[in-house]
């Protein structure tokens, strides 16, 4: 019997290939990510050849994410056409075909591993679980599941390329990276938070998420403590006097930039210089979350203005996940900051009708924008994790009383969906 999840990943195997493949080739390389000095909110990484990329996955480690200007480390990047770029490695047309011994070869010296993988699927997939580091300072960090269980290797204009539900024989770095979170809350909980029980609580998100006792979370070396439950919304209203002291509904932290509320609205003063994030310092009880943002005003034509919410925002670095619209090209940007330094993850066109609701969801390693409640981008990055707070990033390349403005914030965990329905059960299908 298959569960849900397995059936709607082996519907759209089935019928995605039949209409995309047969539309569009891939050509897949591996290559390192590019400076882009004119990034929309500054300075950014992005994918070589970003007007006609197609997908992309990074592949560095957390330093080299974090460095900015110069080269380090690869991203897998997928075009409709070959393409030539800086030290570019050819893997063909195809994800499932073998490679030859001379690119596996290639492969293992860029990542410093030997790979038993002889396709780019599961040269990818390795990669990323087998192969992985848990710290992420010697190769990519691991592929997390999401709320429901599943391990997902999602590439843009291909959707699912890879799912498996998490095992803890099959997957034990999974427990380890888990290991290292809860090593992390809780020492940030007994340091800085006020609430010293939240690793508590922080601890029985993650033995609700794996169905598994709460001991196999705690490493050997710390004390043995009980989980707390806990459900948390955090919600913003801004509706107060203008000033400079953002509120009131939560206590703000402005990382970086000037901000202000003016007329019951967030506002993103003066930048002249790279995007610039507030942090709310309130804890939702796990890393598996989503946050929203009334986006009222980003300007009209090429002004450049945005705003839009961020996920996993760090308690003490400038680093998150964030999704936002930008006028100038009327796009939508999904992207990660890394202590500072930003990478295009994905650019989608939209059309925008402000004001609407935009969303950024941190789902085990699966990330996702959404514009007015509609799924605009779903990318896998495996870079930040075990980071319970949330905020706003935002650019203003104008300065003064201008634009970015948002209004209503709205952060909240995610419960995994109903394992079952009725109409998949009366097919016969099987519940898990």
């Amino acid at each position: 019997m298959i569960n849900i999840r397995q059936f709607i990943i082996l519907i759209g195997m089935l019928f995605v290939p039949c209409f995309l493949f047969g539309q569009t080739t891939f050509h897949y390389y591996i290559a390192p990510w590019e400076w882009n000095e004119k990034s929309p909110g500054g300075a950014a990484w992005e994918a070589p050849r970003s007007d006609i990329v197609l997908s992309n996955l990074d592949l560095r480690t957390i330093p080299e994410q974090a460095t900015k200007i110069t080269r380090l480390g690869y991203g897998f990047f997928a075009y409709p056409q070959t393409v030539i770029i800086f030290d570019g490695l050819y893997l063909g047309d195809n994800l499932n075909s073998r490679l030859s011994i001379g690119i596996i070869s290639e492969l293992n010296t860029k990542f410093k591993t030997t790979f038993a993988a002889n396709t780019a699927l599961d040269f990818l997939w390795e990669l990323l679980t087998l192969k992985a580091d848990v710290s992420g300072l010697t190769r990519p960090r691991l592929l997390m599941p999401t709320v429901d269980g599943d391990m997902e290797l999602h590439l843009r204009n291909h959707s699912i390329i890879r799912s498996e539900k998490f095992d803890p024989v099959k997957h034990p770095k999974v427990l380890e990276l888990e290991r290292e979170n809860y090593r992390k809350v809780r020492s940030e909980t007994l340091r800085f938070r006020t609430d010293k029980t939240f690793h508590r609580k922080y601890l029985q998100r993650l033995t609700e998420k794996y169905t598994l006792d709460w001991r196999q979370f705690i490493p050997d070396d710390l004390p043995q403590e009980t989980p707390l439950r806990r459900g948390t919304t955090i919600t913003e209203s801004f509706n107060q006097a203008d000033g400079t002291v953002l509120g009131p509904d939560q206590t703000h932290t402005e990382v970086t930039g000037e901000w202000e509320t003016i007329g019951n609205e967030l506002h993103m003063v003066t930048n002249f210089g790279p995007a610039k994030s507030e942090r709310v310092e309130a804890d939702l009880a796990g890393d598996d979350h989503f946050v929203e943002l009334d986006v009222i005003d980003i300007g009209e034509g090429n002004e450049d203005f945005f705003i839009g919410p961020a996920c996993r925002f760090n308690g003490s670095a400038e680093t998150y996940y964030t999704y936002w619209p930008y006028h100038n090209g009327d796009t939508g940007h999904l992207r990660k900051v890394i202590t500072g330094t930003p990478t295009d993850l994905a650019t989608t066109v939209l059309t925008f009708s402000l004001p609407e609701t935009y969303k950024v969801q941190c789902d085990g390693s699966t990330i996702k924008g959404f514009q007015a409640g509609t799924e605009r981008e779903s990318e896998t990055d495996t870079a930040i994790t075990g980071n319970t707070r949330t905020g706003n990033n935002a650019w203003n390349n104008v300065g003064g009383d201008f634009p970015p403005l948002g209004d209503v914030f709205k952060a909240e965990d995610l419960a995994a969906a109903p394992s079952c329905t009725s109409f998949i059960t009366l097919m016969g299908v099987g519940c898990k």
